[in-house]
């Protein structure tokens, strides 16, 4: 530093000073930054003086350590797809119930996107929370509403009036019916939490049922739809993105760890 300071004046040196104090006082953004600055009234150093101050100090310890990483970041890609929220939605609902313990399901049609919420209890209470998230969530996705199809459930009817005031049009099924959408959803959940019951080479915690069946509705969103022409699923379609496929076990288990085709970095 000292020879470096013997090529300038005692002023220009000075000055390097004070560029180095004003970076501590910005901050410390980068060196290329600090250079464009224009926007601040009566700046008391140059663009001189900072280059000067480079070539004095080098660049700016503090700064260097601030900034560093133990390694980079990589990048999050995220690909769009085709997002048909023009398209009208039935929201089709009804609870279920596994090892005691109750969901809500609901299937948007024809999109086939499926969101599950766990209940406390059958009272009309919990069910019009859940039912009302849900649609909150379709229609935080931009998507609209227009009726809902239930069975006669007691908990579904007390705030049918409600609904129907906030523009939905009920459909409620007879009795000793289902919904045949959702009672097909359910059946598949089902079949897939004891599937996976059966894979892991232990007795899953009660308390983490849940997550399990959580996990198998996302995995059910990842399917393409049978019904539907081209391969994209449900999630890629509510969600209007797609996902990537990093590696990924399912659960904990004795098999080798190896890389999940299109598993979700959500995860």
């Amino acid at each position: 530093v000292k020879a470096n300071k013997l090529k300038y004046t005692k002023r220009e040196v000075k000055r390097a000073d004070e560029a180095m104090e004003l970076r501590r006082r910005l901050s410390f953004p980068a060196d290329e930054t600090l250079l464009k600055y224009q926007s601040i009234i009566n700046i008391p150093i140059t663009r001189k003086d900072i280059m000067r101050s480079i070539d004095i100090y080098g660049k700016d310890r503090n700064s260097i350590r601030g900034k560093r990483t133990k390694k980079k970041s990589k990048p999050i890609y995220m690909e769009s797809v085709y997002k048909p929220s023009d398209i009208q939605q039935h929201i089709n609902i009804d609870i279920f119930f596994i090892e005691g313990e109750g969901y809500l399901i609901s299937v948007l049609t024809p999109l086939d996107f499926v969101m599950i919420t766990r209940i406390k209890n059958r009272t009309t209470e919990a069910l019009r929370a859940a039912v009302y998230h849900h649609l909150a969530t379709a229609e935080s996705e931009n998507y609209e509403i227009t009726h809902i199809l239930c069975d006669g459930e007691k908990g579904f009817s007390a705030f049918f009036n409600a609904m129907r005031t906030a523009g939905y049009l009920i459909n409620p099924s007879g009795p000793g019916q289902h919904v045949p959408v959702v009672e097909r959803k359910i059946r598949v959940v089902k079949e897939r939490v004891r599937a996976t019951l059966q894979s892991i080479p232990y007795q899953l915690m009660f308390s983490l049922l849940r997550y399990l069946v959580e996990y198998v509705t996302l995995m059910l969103n990842f399917e393409p739809n049978s019904t539907r022409e081209d391969p994209t699923s449900p999630y890629e379609l509510f969600r209007g993105l797609e996902y990537c496929a990093p590696t990924h076990r399912s659960v904990p288990s004795t098999a080798p760890n190896t890389k999940c085709s299109r598993i979700p970095s959500i995860l």
